[in-house]
């Protein structure tokens, strides 16, 4: 599909150009399509389509696009064809999911991951202690340094032997870090870690403040070290029949009820019971959440049509469904009742239900003069050309023009085409 909406209005607008000829957009370009014929098109579809016009045609090879939609740009030397005859080869060699995921499960059961995992905890505990050790000692360089009350050559030199020492050290940790345990942990070790150190007398004091993050940030990592070790230790016992109950206890702990609940293994009906109530609560927690953060924003009407568009846009039914629960408890926010149908409106226009969808719009705009009138206007406009309710249509697109004059060249554009 050669029209890619880089602005984010694919849905919105582009469905309506494919299906109607008819654009409720403005800023339009002439384009020729792929089958010979000139549609309008907006300029970002336009620009798009050259985009990838450029990477097609810098192919050496040629090229056959499959299934294109009817508003896609015929291009020199690449050939269009429905998607029916495209035929793919039988893969002798692929493997069938289930097998794959037996395939998983009997290399982790005989694989010494867990035996490997606590050897480099126990290496990377062992790197930690050195790099701890040589804060240690440049802090007491610094102490010393402070004590004499000047800088001598000899104390520089030590200093900066301890600091390039560390630094280096620093380096090395930071990538075991990454590569192990994620970016939490080379984040704490970040620090103290981008300033320079001592050159000269006036810099002793920074020197000192950055030989304490060292040795902080190592003290907030060694407890996560331990409570790492600990986990690998319960994570030996996830494949076995029957889970410890410490084991049950961790993933709740955690906050991680699902992995409790797709188990296989006989587990305590205490904890499949508390898993499934943590669940519960987390799903209940997260639309909860979203009312907080609206509430506590004093959401604006702008940010709050923002949000579900971009849902609608991207046709998420769980956003969608998440944010029409929020919605309806917000009561104390002064446009809940347009929102929520605005919210229902999307829903239903994406689960395909266009009835329900218009009679929702047609809330909206029965309300009157308000900041959702032209979205509705719009999208009733569109599903009732859609559905063939011209009359309809032409009222929506008129009421439109009348809001927003640069609607009126759609209304005459459809009026043709009407």
């Amino acid at each position: 599909d050669f029209c890619l909406d880089k602005a984010g209005h694919t849905h919105a607008q582009g469905n309506m150009e494919r299906d109607t000829c008819v654009s409720l957009r403005t800023d339009m370009e002439e384009v020729t399509t792929y089958d010979g014929s000139v549609r309008l098109s907006s300029v970002d579809y336009y620009t798009s389509g050259k985009s990838l016009e450029a990477q097609i045609t810098a192919l050496e090879t040629p090229c056959t696009v499959y299934n294109p939609s009817p508003g896609a740009m015929r291009l020199d030397g690449v050939t269009f064809a429905p998607l029916e005859t495209l035929t793919l080869a039988p893969d002798a060699t692929r493997t069938p999911l289930d097998v794959l995921h037996n395939d998983i499960e009997q290399t982790r059961a005989h694989s010494d991951w867990l035996r490997e995992g606590q050897a480099s905890l126990r290496r990377f505990r062992h790197r930690i202690s050195r790099l701890e050790k040589l804060a240690g000692d440049g802090l007491r360089i610094v102490k010393e340094a402070k004590r004499e009350g000047d800088v001598s050559p000899r104390l520089v030199q030590r200093l900066n032997r301890i600091d390039k020492e560390i630094r280096k050290k620093y380096l090395e940790e930071r990538r075991f870090c990454v590569s192990n345990c994620g970016n939490l942990f080379a984040d704490i070790l970040d620090t103290g870690a981008q300033q320079d150190t001592i050159d000269h007398g006036n810099t002793l004091e920074k020197s000192g403040n950055i030989y304490s993050a060292y040795r902080k940030s190592i003290q907030l990592i060694r407890p996560m070290l331990e409570d790492t070790q600990d986990s690998l230790g319960l994570l030996n016992a996830e494949s076995d029949d029957v889970w410890p109950e410490a084991l049950s206890a961790r993933f709740l702990q955690l906050g991680l009820p699902r992995r409790i609940l797709r188990s296989q293994a006989r587990i305590d009906d205490t904890a499949l019971t508390a898993a499934h109530e943590l669940l519960q609560a987390q799903q209940q927690m997260q639309t909860q959440r979203l009312k907080s953060v609206l509430n506590d924003m004093q959401v604006s009407a702008e940010s709050l049509f923002k949000t579900l568009n971009g849902a609608y846009v991207q046709q998420s039914v769980d956003k969608l469904t998440h944010y029409q629960n929020a919605i309806r408890e917000m009561r104390d926010f002064a446009l809940h009742p347009l929102y929520l149908h605005l919210a229902d409106a999307y829903l239903a226009e994406v689960q395909g239900d266009d009835e329900s969808a218009l009679s929702s719009y047609q809330a909206i705009v029965d309300a009157g003069e308000n900041p959702l009138l032209e979205e509705a206007l719009n999208r009733a406009a569109y599903l009732c050309i859609r559905t063939g309710d011209t009359q309809t249509a032409m009222l929506a697109l008129t009421v439109l023009s009348e809001l927003n004059p640069m609607y009126q060249a759609a209304l005459e554009q459809f009026k043709r085409v009407a």
